[in-house]
């Protein structure tokens, strides 16, 4: 099991350019550096680039501005004033087509780029959206700096599940585990701040169970293994990391919902299990979620008969042990008894 985590965010440099300067000019190059993974839950696709993009912004001159794009992990370049502060912003794997494609040469402002709005169907385990600012003092010649990339989706990660029924009669019964899924994803952000959920069903998806609200490949990709089909033995594991991604869900705890008409609500890890002929639920309500965060499910032991619906709670169904990690810090683990 795994005790301790290691950051998510993606390090970029600016690198000192070789290149000869002219005077009262900065020659400055951007590039890119792995990123460090959340040990043994992340997947290597995590880190992939397609392609990226640089927008410097004068701090007090807004008419004086720089972008440049580059594929892959290629650098980026710039000829740049000295002795002028600037504003640096880097985005990663941005659409390029479709309702929510980013044009880099469209956002002459600073407030236009940081309300630039996501869809989660826009992205894929092995390119996810990044993003990240850092203030650049540009001094004459060769300068280095770092800016950190942090991305803009929040994971959920399944580690073991345990199958130990309580009672003696369900014991001899098959456990197969079937499937592992997200619902009620929130499927909006922007690249400045994450944004608040609100009630409009369109912007979710799995919204009260498995395509309880419409059919997307893409979507499926990202929140749901449904062909696992594992026959667990009684006092058995399930030991193979599921990794799944969703935009930051900001609905509470305190705030969530399991009402039959549909309302915002957290998002919920549900594992679905077949024990014996019949077909049982078991939801994990994830908390208030933020960009870059991983919400990781160290293991899921299973006491009692599911529900019939991934939204309803039955008491001590499930023993789950979960922790929280932040691109900036860790929370302690913690056990949680989860009523689904």
């Amino acid at each position: 099991m795994i005790k301790r985590l290691a950051t998510a965010a993606l390090i970029l440099t600016l690198a000192a350019c070789s290149a000869k300067h002219e005077e009262g000019t900065s020659e400055i190059h951007f590039s890119l550096l792995s990123p460090t993974k959340n040990t043994g839950v992340s997947d290597d696709n995590e880190k992939e680039i397609s392609r990226w993009a640089v927008f410097l912004y004068n701090s007090t001159d807004p008419s004086e501005m720089f972008i440049s794009t580059a594929g892959g992990r290629s650098g980026i370049d710039f000829t740049v004033r000295s002795g002028i502060l600037y504003k640096a912003y880097a985005v990663a794997n941005y659409p390029e087509y479709g309702e929510f494609a980013l044009d880099p040469e469209q956002f002459p402002e600073e407030s236009a780029l940081l309300g630039t709005m996501l869809s989660l169907a826009d992205y894929s385990p092995s390119s996810l959206p990044m993003f990240g600012e850092t203030s650049v003092n540009a001094v004459p010649g060769e300068m280095s700096k770092t800016i950190y990339l942090t991305r803009l989706v929040s994971k959920i990660a399944v580690e073991r599940i345990h199958a130990d029924l309580e009672e003696e009669r369900f014991r001899s019964l098959p456990f197969t585990l079937k499937a592992l899924y997200l619902t009620n994803v929130w499927c909006r952000n922007s690249l400045g701040e994450d944004l608040p959920a609100n009630d409009s069903a369109d912007l979710w998806y799995n919204a009260m169970g498995w395509h309880g609200s419409g059919t997307n490949q893409a979507l499926d990709n990202l929140v749901s293994d449904r062909t696992i089909n594992a026959l667990i033995p009684q006092g058995g594991y399930y030991d193979t990391v599921h990794s799944f991604y969703t935009m930051p869900n900001t609905v509470t705890l305190e705030q969530d919902s399991r009402s039959p008409s549909w309302s915002s609500r957290c998002t919920r890890l549900v594992i679905e299990a077949e024990i014996g002929s019949r077909t049982y639920y078991y939801p994990v309500t994830i908390p208030k979620m933020s960009r870059g965060s991983a919400y990781i499910i160290e293991e899921a032991t299973v006491r009692k008969l599911g529900s019939l619906d991934p939204e309803e709670k039955i008491p001590g169904a499930i023993d789950v042990k979960f922790s929280i990690s932040t691109p900036d810090s860790w929370d302690e683990t913690y056990n949680i008894s989860e009523n689904s």
